[in-house]
């Protein structure tokens, strides 16, 4: 990246994530996920796909500061919300926001009109630092935001206050960017949210990681290890509908959560050494990743984990009104889905895979070139299912219409709380290769047993 000013950082990553959207809505299938984060039962069509790819619209702003875009979501009228973390100030057409003396970095949250007009952009400060990892959005038009923070937050007039190092935090908003609802969870150690899905039916779904306890109202749930990921589902009305928590020894974070059309969840995950998350003990991997199925009860249907060499950090899932899942990844050197091998190029490699709602996969490609490559695979874009797995080292998925690519040297990912740029295990600009930490086989679906013990 060419060091004209911080303020770049957040225009290309947010181009990235507009591309990453673009990439997968343009895949050739009939079946189509949501275009909100509502989780409505809205399809669009094929032709909503756009055949040549032009860039509608885009929005930049900055200092000589570091800003990051970590989430965008849209309405039902189009309308793009838009979040992440800044230091020093930021503008994006709604006015400035500004760190405060004594804050290092601050998250945001600003929204535009499908033209890209600045409705209007909050800040989300503490006294010391906080940043808004992902936004969801209801059928009514309310965006539903997530982070962590240390210290006092200010969400827009309430003030929460953190119980040690970081706690989570989940802040709701109507259309006009005025605050409806706050919440914090956490304890003396580190908690944080970095996804957000709302159901059709207002039903709220938040994953992050922790380590120490933490208690979404339905009992403490507490970390085996460094660092476990925890998925929580609350109603309308904000009330503890289930919690669980998964983890071994080492740190596991980062979880990915989406809803089913019957209302179970979809949870991906990175996890290191061996865990079980309620079907059996997955492969030992350092930083590998898994893939789970819950009941809308929250006990377990089915899981795996894939194997390989090098490390995998999952970046989005989706789920089509069908049911198909798309996960996307991050990853270096190899990794094999249900017996599929890919190989990153040189480096890190994004992937993509769909499977159906049995879990069974429908195809998978790895996409990049030489330096660093990342893609998302947010809700609101098309889980494209045509194709199917073939027996060498990547699977027949469906060939883009178009693409649209903007260079970075460094992947979106939200930065490691109290860390440097990125949150991986090391910086994405100069990540070492693991050593090999290959085990045979990969667990299959397995048959429905108890949820894992909270």
């Amino acid at each position: 990246m060419v060091a004209r000013g911080r303020d770049t950082c957040f225009a290309v990553h947010m181009r990235l994530l507009a591309c990453a959207a673009a990439l997968l809505v343009a895949c050739g299938s009939a079946d189509v996920a949501t275009p909100d984060d509502a989780g409505a039962d809205t399809a669009a069509s094929d032709a909503d796909a756009p055949e040549s790819g032009p860039v509608r619209w885009a929005r930049s702003g900055g200092d000589g500061n570091s800003q990051f875009g970590y989430g965008v979501a849209v309405d039902a009228s189009g309308n793009v919300f838009a979040v992440g973390e800044f230091g020093g100030a930021i503008d994006l057409g709604a006015g400035a926001l500004d760190n405060p003396k004594g804050s290092v970095v601050s998250g945001f949250v600003a929204k535009f009109d499908r033209s890209g007009r600045a409705l209007w952009s909050r800040r989300l400060g503490s006294t010391t630092e906080a940043a808004a990892y992902a936004v969801a959005v209801d059928a009514a038009g309310h965006a539903y935001v997530v982070g962590y923070f240390k210290g006092e937050l200010d969400a827009l007039g309430t003030k929460l206050v953190s119980a040690g190092e970081t706690d989570a935090f989940l802040v709701e908003l109507d259309p006009d960017g005025k605050l409806v609802f706050a919440q914090r969870w956490g304890d003396s150690g580190s908690q944080v949210l970095n996804t957000v899905v709302v159901a059709a039916d207002g039903t709220i779904a938040l994953g992050g990681d922790f380590d120490g306890t933490i208690d979404f109202g339905g009992g403490p749930l507490v970390t085996a290890g460094l660092a476990d990921v925890f998925v929580a589902t609350l109603d309308r009305d904000k009330k503890h509908v289930l919690s669980k928590r998964w983890g071994g020894p080492d740190k596991d974070r980062r979880p990915r959560v989406a809803f089913a059309p019957d209302g179970g969840l979809w949870v991906t995950a990175s996890y290191r050494g061996v865990i079980d998350v309620g079907g059996g003990p997955l492969p030992d991997r350092y930083d590998g990743a898994f893939l789970l199925r819950l009941e809308k009860s929250g006990a377990h249907r089915a899981s795996k984990g894939f194997d390989g060499d090098g490390w995998q950090f999952p970046t989005g899932l989706s789920v089509s009104p069908s049911g198909a899942l798309a996960l996307s990844s991050r990853f270096t050197r190899t990794v094999v889905i249900d017996g599929q091998k890919l190989e990153s190029a040189s480096g890190e490699d994004a992937l993509l895979a769909v499977f159906g709602d049995d879990g069974k996969l429908a195809w998978a490609e790895r996409y990049g070139g030489f330096n660093q490559d990342a893609i998302s695979a947010s809700r609101g874009i098309r889980a494209a299912t045509s194709g199917s797995p073939a027996s060498s080292s990547r699977s027949s998925g469906p060939s883009p219409r178009w693409a649209r690519a903007t260079p970075s040297s460094r992947a979106s990912t939200p930065r490691a709380r109290g860390s440097g740029p990125s949150g991986s295990a090391t910086a994405a600009t100069s990540a070492a290769p693991r050593s090999p930490r290959i085990r045979s086989g990969v667990r299959w679906w397995s048959g429905a047993s108890s949820a894992p013990s909270t």
